[in-house]
C-alpha cells in the first residue's frame, strides 16, 4: 500500500470559508493564467456547485481578465439525478449563477443534464459512464496540447469529496459513478438552501 502514495499536498488551514475560498480562488486564477497566458495552452475544468464554493468563484470572476477564456473547456462535477432539468436546486442551475454565466467562457460547457436529456430512460449507471466518457475524451484532448486537468470541488460535513460519499467505492477506475447520499449529506442538503431566497428552492424537508 505504501506505493500507492507518492503525490504531495500542500494543504492550508484558514479562520473561515470566506479566506479559504479567496486562497482557493487566487491559486486558480494563477495556474489559469500560467497555462491560457504565459503557455497558450488548453485546461480543462471540472466545477462543483455549492454554497461552499462561493467565495472561491467569486474571485475569480473578479480577476477573470488574467485568463484566456477561450482556452478554457468546462463541465460539471455532478448533480442530482432526481431534479428535473433547471429545477433552481440543481448544480446546472447554481453553478450558472455562481460562475459561469460571469466568465467569458467560450467552448462547450456540458452538464449531466444534458448527458440524461439525450436518453432519458436510460439507467442512471448508464448515463454517468456516458458523461465520463465525455469528459475523459476532454482531458485527453487538452494533455495532447501541454495541458490540463483542473478540478475544483469541496469537502462535505460526512467527508465526502465530490459527493463521493464515505460508503462508496474510492478505488474504482470509472470517472462518474451514480450514489447514494447518506443521511449526513442529506442533512447538509437541506441547511445549505432552507434560506434560499427563492422558495422553490428550499427542500420540505431532508427526506424530500
Amino acid at each position: 500500500m505504501e506505493n500507492l502514495f507518492h503525490r504531495s499536498f500542500q494543504m492550508f488551514v484558514d479562520e473561515n470559508a470566506q479566506n479559504m475560498g479567496m486562497r482557493s480562488g487566487a491559486k486558480t486564477i494563477e495556474l489559469l493564467n500560467h497555462y491560457t497566458v504565459e503557455l497558450k495552452v488548453p485546461v480543462f475544468l471540472m466545477l462543483a456547485a455549492a454554497p461552499s464554493q462561493t467565495p472561491r468563484y467569486r474571485y475569480i470572476i473578479e480577476h477573470q481578465n488574467s485568463v484566456d477564456w477561450s482556452k478554457v473547456w468546462a463541465s460539471h462535477l455532478d448533480d442530482y439525478f432526481s431534479l428535473p432539468k433547471w429545477h433552481p436546486n440543481t448544480f446546472q442551475v447554481v453553478l450558472g449563477e455562481q460562475f459561469t454565466k460571469h466568465v467569458p467562457i467560450n467552448s462547450q460547457i456540458l452538464y449531466i443534464k444534458d448527458v440524461q436529456e439525450g436518453h432519458p430512460r436510460a439507467e442512471v449507471s448508464d448515463i454517468a459512464a456516458d458523461y465520463g466518457r465525455w469528459v475523459s475524451e476532454r482531458i485527453r484532448f487538452v494533455r495532447a496540447f501541454g495541458g490540463v486537468y483542473i478540478l475544483l470541488f469541496g469537502m462535505g460535513d460526512n467527508g465526502h469529496f465530490a459527493f463521493v460519499e464515505p460508503h462508496m467505492d474510492k478505488w474504482t477506475g470509472d470517472w462518474f459513478m451514480a450514489g447514494q447520499i447518506d443521511d449526513v449529506c442529506a442533512r447538509q442538503q437541506y441547511e445549505g438552501y432552507r434560506n434560499h431566497p427563492s422558495p422553490k428552492a428550499r427542500y420540505e424537508s431532508v427526506e424530500s
